[in-house]
């Protein structure tokens, strides 16, 4: 324990937090945590997929530290996120902690050491179809496929695509998805990435 940690720490009390670290949590995720200094919680690798790649099509900063993160998978369970990072900030002190969740339907447990957030909407998924993540994909994909000279019609048509489908839900009193959430989420996770 002393090799990783760094320091002696005095095991007398069978609820501790040491003791259950000893149990739960393995020497390569102290390290890892010591080496990025934030671990993010997520319910698993799909959601780290998607926000790899909002954050790649928005070019939002957290892009970078999304890449490698320390990822520890906790399928929508708060308590076990909090668990493992209290685990882990007994050898790293100085850990920060993010836990991002689909709408559970009721309130996260308050923390003031680890940040834990949920969807407004159910699920990661549900933000696929935002207007910037569209056109943004729209935009990429024309320049791949045809070039700096046609590229741009790939946007141009993707943005007609988004007005109309705009026009129809105004029609209908509903409102269009918008991407403020996931970029206000993306930030987040920057702000305790970046620390």
């Amino acid at each position: 324990m002393i090799a990783f940690i760094g320091n002696p720490h005095r095991i007398n009390d069978r609820g501790s937090q040491l003791l259950k670290s000893l149990r739960d949590i393995g020497f390569d995720q102290y390290i890892l945590a010591k080496q990025k200094g934030w671990v993010l919680y997520l319910e698993g690798s799909t959601d780290l997929s998607i926000l790899q790649s909002f954050a790649r099509k928005l070019k939002h900063p957290v892009g970078e530290a999304l890449q490698t993160p320390f990822v520890y998978y906790v399928l929508n369970q708060p308590k076990k996120a909090q668990d493992h990072y209290y685990g882990l900030k007994e050898g790293v002190p100085k850990l920060r902690g993010f836990g991002l969740f689909d709408n559970l339907g009721r309130d996260l447990p308050e923390d003031k050491n680890i940040k834990l957030i949920s969807w407004k909407k159910r699920e990661i998924e549900n933000y696929f179809a935002l207007p910037k993540v569209l056109l943004r994909w729209a935009e990429d994909k024309g320049q791949k496929e045809l070039g700096d000279l046609y590229g741009s019609t790939w946007g141009d048509a993707m943005k007609t695509a988004i007005q109309e489908t705009s026009n129809a839900l105004a029609t209908l009193g509903k409102p269009l998805p918008d991407s403020n959430e996931i970029i206000d989420v993306l930030d987040q996770i920057h702000s305790v990435a970046a620390e």
